[in-house]
Protein backbone atom coordinates (compact mmCIF):
# COMPACT_ATOMS: atom_id res chain seq x y z
CA UNK A 1 0.00 0.00 0.00
CA UNK A 2 2.94 2.39 0.48
CA UNK A 3 3.52 2.40 -3.28
CA UNK A 4 0.26 3.75 -4.28
CA UNK A 5 -0.82 7.35 -4.36
CA UNK A 6 -4.05 8.64 -4.80
CA UNK A 7 -5.55 11.90 -7.07
CA UNK A 8 -9.01 12.95 -7.80
CA UNK A 9 -10.46 9.00 -7.37
CA UNK A 10 -7.40 7.50 -9.55
CA UNK A 11 -4.79 5.32 -7.85
CA UNK A 12 -1.43 5.52 -8.93
CA UNK A 13 2.30 3.98 -8.83
CA UNK A 14 5.69 5.37 -9.79
CA UNK A 15 7.45 2.94 -11.90
CA UNK A 16 11.66 3.86 -12.43
CA UNK A 17 12.45 3.89 -16.05
CA UNK A 18 15.27 5.34 -17.63
CA UNK A 19 16.38 6.96 -14.33
CA UNK A 20 13.04 8.75 -13.92
CA UNK A 21 9.87 8.48 -12.38
CA UNK A 22 7.27 7.64 -14.59
CA UNK A 23 3.63 8.17 -13.04
CA UNK A 24 0.95 5.44 -13.89
CA UNK A 25 -2.44 4.62 -13.23
CA UNK A 26 -3.10 1.20 -11.72
CA UNK A 27 -6.16 -0.96 -11.05
CA UNK A 28 -6.28 -2.50 -8.01
CA UNK A 29 -7.39 -5.80 -7.06
CA UNK A 30 -7.48 -7.85 -4.13
CA UNK A 31 -7.16 -6.05 -1.01
CA UNK A 32 -5.78 -8.01 1.98
CA UNK A 33 -3.92 -6.59 5.24
CA UNK A 34 -1.30 -4.54 3.76
CA UNK A 35 -1.64 -5.91 0.54
CA UNK A 36 -2.98 -5.14 -2.38
CA UNK A 37 -3.07 -6.71 -5.90
CA UNK A 38 -2.25 -4.75 -9.01
CA UNK A 39 -4.20 -6.04 -12.14
CA UNK A 40 -2.58 -3.32 -14.36
CA UNK A 41 -0.87 -0.36 -14.75
CA UNK A 42 2.66 -2.11 -14.42
CA UNK A 43 4.62 -4.90 -15.76
CA UNK A 44 6.07 -7.83 -13.92
CA UNK A 45 10.13 -6.82 -13.80
CA UNK A 46 9.14 -3.07 -13.38
CA UNK A 47 10.54 -1.46 -10.38
CA UNK A 48 7.62 0.65 -8.52
CA UNK A 49 8.59 2.57 -5.69
CA UNK A 50 7.19 1.97 -2.59
CA UNK A 51 8.77 4.37 -0.13
CA UNK A 52 7.68 7.87 -0.01
CA UNK A 53 6.17 7.61 -3.07
CA UNK A 54 3.52 10.63 -2.37
CA UNK A 55 6.68 12.90 -2.59
CA UNK A 56 7.50 12.32 -5.99
CA UNK A 57 6.40 13.92 -9.15
CA UNK A 58 5.69 12.59 -12.76
CA UNK A 59 9.10 12.63 -15.28
CA UNK A 60 11.60 13.48 -11.67
CA UNK A 61 15.47 12.14 -12.29
CA UNK A 62 16.39 9.73 -9.44
CA UNK A 63 19.25 7.16 -8.96
CA UNK A 64 18.87 3.50 -8.08
CA UNK A 65 21.36 2.16 -5.25
CA UNK A 66 21.51 -0.64 -3.03
CA UNK A 67 18.77 0.60 -0.65
CA UNK A 68 16.42 1.76 -3.79
CA UNK A 69 16.02 4.67 -5.22
CA UNK A 70 17.12 8.47 -4.17
CA UNK A 71 16.02 12.19 -5.79
CA UNK A 72 19.12 13.24 -7.89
Amino acid sequence: RRALVESEGTLFVFVVKDHRVEKRPVVPGIMQNRWIEIRSGVSIGEAVVTDRAYSLEDGLEVEVDEEGVTNS
